[in-house]
């Protein structure tokens, strides 16, 4: 496990690296040298970054499964987390609510299990 400053540096650049992947796209579109291709190709790869940040939390939420001390509790955490993610996308649709509840869902029962061990 990571030290605290180790774990405040991975947050930071996160939140920057997100922050420059939401800013990109708006400050492209108000460029005025820029063509309708150019932009056409920006509007895709905006619509790439949703089904990709959903991927990369599934990802992140099955990493438990792959550690040599794997107990029963991991599975329930990765199969609460997807679920959540799941079923909300198929429900309400979009990127961002599935996303919040799957990664809320994981980490409340994740919560809970440790509490319990």
């Amino acid at each position: 496990m990571p030290d605290a400053g180790t774990t405040l540096q991975i947050i930071l650049l996160c939140g920057v690296g997100t922050f420059l992947i939401r800013l990109f796209p708006i400050w492209y579109k108000f460029d005025d040298t820029k063509t309708e291709t150019d932009r056409l190709s920006v509007s895709l790869f905006s619509q790439v970054i949703g089904p990709t940040a959903i991927a990369s939390l599934l990802i992140a939420m099955s990493v438990p499964l792959f550690s040599n001390d794997m107990l029963f509790g991991h599975l329930v955490v990765v199969f609460v987390g997807f679920a959540g993610t799941f079923f909300t996308q198929r429900i309400f649709g979009g990127v961002a609510l599935p996303s919040l509840v799957g990664a809320t869902c994981y980490g409340v029962v994740l919560w809970v299990l440790e509490g319990l061990y």
